[in-house]
């Protein structure tokens, strides 16, 4: 395995503390990791949100240049109704990911957590990174920038990252819709 600062080449290794990111000070560790797994849970669900809208527009598109066999149409049916049962278990996921979240009660705890993520937010996806490497990568730096803005309470951190989930929900069900 390779290591370069601020890219780890292992799932894993993204919810583990870096040692090249100094530990917020009074932060247990398995207080952070866990945090970091929800944060980064959230960002998963996001993003096969974000590929399934993909699919969906490219859906939207081919039906714009026409699906005229039956076989392309009972397909694109297909994807809607699996885009509708993987929505419904990410809502699951989420709910899940969210209580854990709000259970951290202590501002000064969460508010360190919340640094601490987004310092390990990256920077972007890799060159020639597939398609939802670059969406994780997007909806990781989104949910970090997220963290980084709002009030530093467990209650505050599960409302906005709710909020946040939520609008992904919202893309999805538009396109769902259409």
């Amino acid at each position: 395995r390779q290591r370069r600062r601020g890219v780890e080449d292992t799932a894993h290794a993204r919810i583990m503390p870096r040692p090249d990111v100094d530990r917020p000070a009074g932060l247990d560790a398995r207080r952070l990791v866990a945090f970091k797994a929800c944060v980064d849970e959230l960002s998963r669900l996001s993003a096969g949100r974000g590929e399934d809208g993909a699919l969906l527009a490219q859906i939207s598109h081919d039906g714009a240049v026409g699906l005229s066999s039956v076989s392309k149409r009972s397909d694109a049916a297909q994807l809607l109704i699996e885009c509708r049962y993987r929505d419904e278990w990410r809502q699951q996921r989420c709910a899940s990911a969210l209580a854990s979240i709000g259970a951290e009660r202590d501002a000064a705890v969460v508010e360190r957590m919340c640094e601490y993520v987004g310092a390990l937010s990256p920077d972007g996806a890799e060159p020639g990174a597939a398609p939802w490497q670059i969406e994780l990568a997007k909806q990781q730096q989104a949910l970090a920038s997220v963290l980084r803005t709002c009030p530093c309470d467990g209650a505050a951190v599960v409302a906005t990252l709710a909020d946040f989930m939520s609008d992904s929900q919202s893309r999805l069900e538009a396109q769902l819709s259409e």
